[in-house]
């Protein structure tokens, strides 16, 4: 075997080697997203208090 050869066939191993651990590592950790299990709507209810305007004259305005 020369040494051509040689160099080819440690560099395509390494190249199968690197290649085959990233893959393997993206299969092991799963996907990066949550997966929706249940949709709840929300309601909330705000109340308000309204003012009368006929309630609200301060006393010296009927001057």
């Amino acid at each position: 075997m020369n040494k051509s050869m040689l160099t080819g066939a440690i560099i395509g191993g390494a190249a199968v080697i690197s290649l085959g651990s990233v893959a393997g590592y993206q299969a092991l950790k799963g996907p990066s997203y949550a997966q929706v299990m249940q949709v709840a709507e929300v309601k909330e209810t705000v109340k308000t208090p309204s003012r009368c305007a006929s309630r609200s004259r301060s006393p010296t305005a009927s001057r």
